[in-house]
């Protein structure tokens, strides 16, 4: 019996390695010297997920697969870095048919579960926000955001009711977005587009040190509960905290001898930590 596809698109690479790479070697002999040749064979010929692609009779499943066929096919005549290409493009289109033959519910599922994820997000970031507001006392600001965030989720809520999630899902991408950058600008005092118009590397910097501050203060409202409550999230957060720290303090010794713009490609590092912390730690930000 064929297994569930769910469980294939979830652990597709033991599934397709599970059917043999030996099981035909004169593909294998053909291939050149790309270790990945027998992996794709095996995948897109022979596996379980390429049963199920062919079981599903979805016509978008059944084309995709047939490119990947032929994609594979190229790869092996082609040499060098022209065959990689065809392999990668190979590969990936394999896992767009694989995907496309999901029955509906998985699909739905699947979907269903993101965005409830992605609206948690939203509801752990505006808490953040709210801490922020009222530590710079700005009512004002703050009633503003929540009339603009509330009409985002009521929006998302209409779709995800219509069982549109993906839709819905990109709706709370907005909302996180007017959030995040809401929070950056009551901490720095300034909205983003500042970033385009500093008069000097130092400015810059400055501002640049004020995002890293936001970021910190970010991961210290959105995951104090979850670091106490969960030691893996704790370890995975404290990591990338610590390389974070490491970064910054780089660009705090470069900015000391006057050498700016490679202390805001640090400070950049740094908070690019910051969001890999938060969002190990379960809560989706923007980058």
């Amino acid at each position: 019996m064929i297994k569930s596809l769910s469980l294939a698109s979830a652990t597709l690479f033991s599934v397709a390695l599970s059917v043999g790479l030996a099981a035909q070697p004169l593909m294998i002999a053909q291939a050149g010297s790309d270790p990945r040749m027998g992996f794709a064979s095996n995948l897109i010929y022979r596996s379980t997920a390429a049963q199920q692609i062919e079981a599903s009779n979805d016509p978008k499943a059944a084309e995709l697969h047939q490119r990947a066929k032929s994609l594979y096919e190229q790869a092996q005549e082609l040499e060098g870095e022209d065959s990689k290409k065809a392999l990668d493009e190979a590969l990936k289109v394999m896992f767009e048919a694989v995907k496309s033959a999901e029955p509906a519910e998985v699909r739905e599922a699947k979907d269903k579960a993101d965005y409830d994820k992605k609206l948690e997000s939203v509801q752990a970031l505006l808490k953040a926000f709210d801490a922020v507001a009222a530590e710079k006392k700005a009512d004002k600001i703050a009633k503003q955001t929540h009339a603009e965030v509330d009409n985002l989720i009521v929006s998302a809520q209409q779709l995800h009711d219509r069982k549109l999630f993906t839709q819905g899902k990109g709706v709370l991408e907005g909302a996180l977005n007017t959030i995040k950058t809401n929070i950056e600008g009551l901490r720095g005092g300034d909205t983003l587009v500042r970033s385009l118009n500093f008069a000097s590397k130092e400015e810059e910097y400055h501002y640049e040190v004020d995002r890293n501050d936001t970021h910190q203060m970010l991961v210290n409202v959105l995951l104090k509960e979850k670091r106490e409550k969960s030691p893996s999230i704790a370890q995975a957060v404290d990591a990338a905290l610590e390389t974070a720290l490491g970064f910054r303090e780089k660009a705090e010794a470069l900015a000391a001898d006057g050498n700016y713009q490679e202390a805001i490609d640090q400070l950049d590092l740094s908070t690019k930590e910051l969001v890999k912390a938060i969002r190990r730690g379960g809560v989706y930000i923007p980058g």
